[in-house]
């Protein structure tokens, strides 16, 4: 009875929901942003902030306009965004030459058996806004192959049924 009470904890706990992934916070100094680099999961959101010592004007603008948090200003700064798999460079649209930084999302992987077809996903929802999404692949250090291309889905089963390889066990697959 006792192994069975462990058991159905231990059932509970893995299919409890994850916690959710804490916002990644980021400070706008007078020339840089703090951390310039920023790593974040699919879902996951980053806050930008004024520093408390910043005096010029700012904003944030991702460098093709997917997001930005408005005209320069000395007042406070509160941005947050929430990110999809990719890589997003941004700028100070003032200091640009020299304040800018990055926001890389990886893609997230489902976990399966060795040798078997599992989930990449690369946005927490089906994009509704137009934008369309690019997934390459690679096996090893083999070349970046195209795999979904202008897609609005935010995932898919890679390998089922071959498609676009047969999955084999001890094999390493990159995303991007």
């Amino acid at each position: 009875m006792k192994r069975l009470g462990v058991l159905l904890i231990l059932a509970l706990l893995a299919a409890a929901p994850p916690a959710l992934a804490a916002t990644k916070e980021v400070k706008l100094f007078d020339s840089s942003f703090d951390p310039a680099a920023t790593k974040a999961p699919v879902g996951g959101k980053v806050h930008w902030s004024r520093a408390a010592s910043s005096s010029d004007q700012h904003n944030v603008a991702q460098n093709n306009r997917l997001f930005r948090s408005g005209a320069p200003t000395p007042d406070e700064i509160d941005f947050t965004r929430v990110f999809s798999a990719g890589t997003f460079p941004y700028l100070c649209e003032i200091h640009g030459g020299v304040m800018n930084g990055t926001v890389k999302v990886p893609v997230k992987l489902s976990a399966a058996p060795a040798g078997k077809p599992f989930t990449v996903t690369w946005a927490t929802r089906s994009s509704n806004t137009g934008a369309r999404f690019a997934v390459q692949f690679r096996v090893g250090t083999g070349k970046w192959k195209t795999w979904k291309s202008k897609t609005k889905a935010k995932g898919a089963v890679f390998g089922k049924r071959g498609n676009p390889v047969r999955v084999k066990s001890g094999k390493k697959y990159s995303f991007r």
